[in-house]
């Protein structure tokens, strides 16, 4: 399974699977990703609601960039499941409020080799693997766990990726405050001329910012409330 997933060579390759899914299916496996994505980000208060703003703009730059209805359920479920490999984190690490310690940052940087093993054993969630699990690779090579270049990144992955550094830079987190959009919008074009990340899915992220903006932090605000019901009921027990 491993081989086969990164021996895909073309650029913007459909997970096996994703012209098999409706109805049903396709909302069970959307609730399914979510319940995880809950499991996950609510380890830690940092990260509650982020991949639920990541999915957000997945799903909005999947759609302006011209995926099929199936496309972006799956794009939807990659972004719910692009960080389970987490759950092996020391959550030290992950709350760490200064920078991380050369082995801190080697620890942190298993978590999407993680995220592969895990999500290549679960039959059901097979097809969204490397969308999933390629979200820190760079077009160049230098990044992890796999190292792949070019091509070997399929649209999806690039997706998924620019949809986490967005969301990521946005977000307060222990170590700093999260930037604001203009801060945004000066960095991922450096990004880009660094060939960490794609410059059409970062082009059109650019030109809509603002629509895109707008979905990430209504889809923040609507998981932000399950997780402070959450933290209220468990100070009432």
């Amino acid at each position: 399974m491993a081989g086969s997933l990164l021996s895909a060579k073309r650029f913007g390759d459909v997970p096996g699977g994703a012209k098999s899914l409706h109805g049903s299916r396709c909302r069970s496996l959307l609730e399914l990703a979510r319940l995880f994505a809950r499991i996950i980000d609510f380890r830690s208060r940092h990260t509650a609601t982020h991949s639920s703003g990541v999915t957000a703009v997945a799903e909005k730059l999947a759609r302006l960039m011209g995926l099929s209805r199936q496309e972006r359920v799956f794009i939807q479920v990659a972004g719910y499941l692009h960080d389970p490999g987490k759950l092996s984190t020391p959550r030290e690490i992950l709350e760490k409020a200064g920078p991380l310690t050369p082995e801190e940052y080697s620890i942190l940087k298993k978590h999407p080799y993680y995220t592969f093993q895990l999500l290549s054993r679960i039959e059901t969630f097979q097809s969204i693997v490397p969308w999933a699990s390629f979200h820190h690779e760079g077009l160049r090579g230098d990044g992890y766990p796999f190292h792949l270049t070019g091509e070997e990144i399929p649209l999806g992955s690039r997706i998924i990726q620019a949809a986490d550094v967005f969301t990521a830079l946005l977000e307060d987190r222990p170590y700093r405050k999260g930037m604001s959009i203009g801060e945004v919008r000066s960095i991922l074009p450096e990004m880009v001329k660094d060939e960490q990340l794609d410059g059409r899915v970062i082009g059109m992220l650019d030109k809509n910012i603002e629509e895109i903006n707008a979905a990430r932090e209504q889809s923040q605000r609507e998981i932000l409330k399950s997780f402070l019901s959450m933290e209220v009921d468990k100070i009432e027990e």
